[in-house]
């Protein structure tokens, strides 16, 4: 798997994008990254994940709950998913059962934007990328 990482809004909520076929190195890898940007978030940082180019998942639900420790962090808020793919709706539904955090998962990223401004309206949404 290859991902892309950028803010859509600077230091409050990040786009995740993965590709292809997702494998346990790739789970660590990101799990590494996300730590780094709930390092640099103001407040809350919020996580849209974005799946739709996703092939499919070799990792296991285990080895994404044992390498996906970031999800537990306090200053991590919103885990928004945007998928199509069954498979990948399933694990995240299933993974998102063992974090504290909030999560919702959404057909399209515009519907999941509507959402997240929704409940957070104090988020600099003049300045979404």
């Amino acid at each position: 798997m290859a991902y892309r990482t950028q803010w859509l809004i600077q230091r409050q909520v990040l786009l995740f994008e993965p590709f292809g076929v997702v494998t346990p190195e790739d789970v660590r890898a990101y799990n590494a990254e996300l730590g780094v940007f709930i390092a640099q978030a103001e407040g809350k940082l919020h996580v849209v994940a974005d799946t739709l180019q996703v092939e499919r998942i070799e990792a296991t639900l285990g080895q994404a709950r044992q390498n996906l420790i970031h999800l537990n962090d306090p200053r991590l808020g919103w885990s928004l998913f945007v998928v199509h793919n069954r498979v990948v709706r399933m694990m995240a539904g299933l993974l998102m059962q063992f974090v504290q955090g909030r999560h919702r998962i959404f057909q399209d990223r515009a519907a999941c934007l509507i959402f997240l401004q929704q409940v957070e309206p104090t988020l600099d949404w003049a300045a979404l990328g």
